[in-house]
C-alpha cells in the first residue's frame, strides 16, 4: 500500500526528529526499511498510526536507531582508516625515496643561489600545506556535512595535525641563523635539503587526504 506524502513526512520526521540520526546514509537506509515496514503493515489491514508504531519498534525505537547509526560509524571509520593505509602504500614505494632524494639534491645546489630570508619563508610555506588543507574542510562547512565526508575530516583532524604541526615545528628556525651569513649558509644548505625532502612527503601526505575524502564508503545495516 503507497504512503501519502503527509505520511512520508511523519516517517522522516520520527528519524530526522525523534532518533536524531545525523549521517544522511543511515536515514536513507532506515527510512527505506522503514516504510516498507509501515506499508507491509497497513496492508494487512492496520491503520497508518498502528503500523507506524509496529513498525518503530521493530526498529528498536530511539535507542536501536542510534545503535544502528553507531554500528554505521565504526564501520566507515574501519574502511576509513584501511583506505587511507592502502592509499599511503601505493604513495611510499621505492619511486618517492628516489625522488625525495633527488629534491635534496636538487635543493642543496640551489639553496646557495638563494637568501636566508627566502629560504625559511620558503620551507615554512611548504611546511603549512597540510595544514591549510584541513583548514578548507571547515571553510567549506564541516559542520553543516551529513554525510559520511564528515568522519573522514573527523579521522584527518585525528592524524593530520601531528604530521604538520612536528613539520612546522622542525622548520621553525631561529632568527640567530638569519643574522650570521657564515652560519646560516653553512647550516642551513644541509638543514633546508633534509627538510625539503621531508616537506615533500608532508605535501604527499596532505594529497592522500584529498584522495581519501573523493572515496565513497558503504555500510549496509543488518535489519
Amino acid at each position: 500500500m503507497q504512503l501519502s506524502t503527509h505520511q512520508k513526512q511523519q516517517l522522516s520526521t520520527d528519524l530526522r526528529y525523534t532518533a536524531n540520526i545525523e549521517y544522511n546514509e543511515v536515514y536513507n537506509e532506515l527510512y527505506d526499511h522503514y516504510a516498507t515496514l509501515v506499508e507491509n503493515g497497513m496492508a494487512t489491514g492496520q491503520p497508518f498510526e498502528v503500523a507506524r508504531a509496529h513498525a518503530w519498534q521493530d526498529l528498536g525505537a530511539e535507542k536501536g536507531i542510534k545503535i544502528i547509526e553507531r554500528d554505521f560509524v565504526r564501520s566507515i571509520r574501519r574502511q576509513i582508516r584501511k583506505q587511507h593505509w592502502f592509499i599511503l602504500i601505493n604513495y611510499f614505494c621505492w619511486p618517492l625515496f628516489v625522488t625525495t632524494a633527488l629534491i635534496g639534491i636538487l635543493v642543496y645546489l640551489v639553496v646557495p643561489m638563494l637568501s636566508v630570508r627566502v629560504i625559511i619563508i620558503g620551507t615554512l610555506c611548504i611546511g603549512l600545506i597540510p595544514t591549510l588543507f584541513l583548514l578548507n574542510g571547515y571553510w567549506h562547512g564541516y559542520d553543516n556535512q551529513k554525510d559520511s565526508r564528515k568522519l573522514v575530516w573527523q579521522y584527518v583532524k585525528e592524524v593530520g595535525f601531528l604530521p604538520a604541526n612536528l613539520l612546522l615545528l622542525g622548520l621553525n628556525l631561529p632568527k640567530g641563523f638569519a643574522e650570521d651569513p657564515f652560519w646560516s649558509r653553512n647550516f642551513l644548505q644541509t638543514y633546508t635539503s633534509i627538510a625539503a625532502m621531508i616537506s615533500f612527503c608532508c605535501v604527499l601526505y596532505a594529497i592522500s587526504f584529498a584522495e581519501l575524502y573523493s572515496q565513497k564508503y558503504i555500510h549496509k545495516p543488518a535489519f
